[in-house]
């Protein structure tokens, strides 16, 4: 029971972190600031789970896949994550890289899910459409 209890905390903190740099993200003003927010999110996300966004966005889609197979990140996670590269790509040079892998972690999403979500499935078109 307690080792149960110790991978639930696990798994919520990582939730919480990765909302943290969410909200983080969304709540840059300006250019500099956006800027600013993505090279912290991008360091943050080293330190804390050792998760290299630069490397993992020049990865091809098999790499990407086995990177992400890498962290045992639950579906909410990967959502979150796709989100934060969506929101990551409107400041940045290479928007194209970022929408990419945020539509290639919700197909993963799909792939290891037991159930179908409507809401992913809006999400990749609106990417689709960006």
């Amino acid at each position: 029971m307690v080792k149960r209890d110790l991978i639930l905390d696990q798994i919520e903190q990582m939730g919480a972190f990765l909302r943290k740099l969410l909200d983080k993200f969304a709540n840059s003003n300006s250019l500099e600031d956006g800027t600013n927010a993505s090279d912290s999110v991008t360091n943050e996300m080293i330190d804390e789970i050792g998760f290299d966004l630069k490397l993992f966005l020049t990865l091809s889609e098999e790499e990407a896949r086995k990177y992400l197979s890498n962290y045992k990140f639950t579906e909410e996670h990967l959502e979150t994550l796709s989100n934060l590269l969506v929101k990551m790509s409107s400041d940045a040079l290479s928007r194209k890289e970022y929408l990419e892998k945020a539509l290639l972690i919700l197909d993963f999403t799909d792939e290891i899910s037991s159930t179908f979500s409507f809401e992913r499935n809006n999400t990749k078109n609106k990417i689709r459409g960006l």
